[in-house]
């Protein structure tokens, strides 16, 4: 099982997102010159306890 997979399976399906269209809004912050990659996942935790 790998990361995707195991986070989907402790915070449900809707929680991460994996599509290559909106994970690519998610390289970078507000820092221009700070390094960045691209993400596996993005996770959108629904609470406290999930982060």
């Amino acid at each position: 099982m790998d990361v995707a997979e195991r986070l989907r399976a402790e915070l449900g399906a809707d929680a991460v997102i994996t599509d290559p269209a909106v994970t690519a809004s998610y390289q970078r912050d507000m820092m221009p010159l700070a390094p960045h990659g691209s993400p596996l996942a993005v996770v959108l935790p629904a609470d406290t306890a999930q982060v």
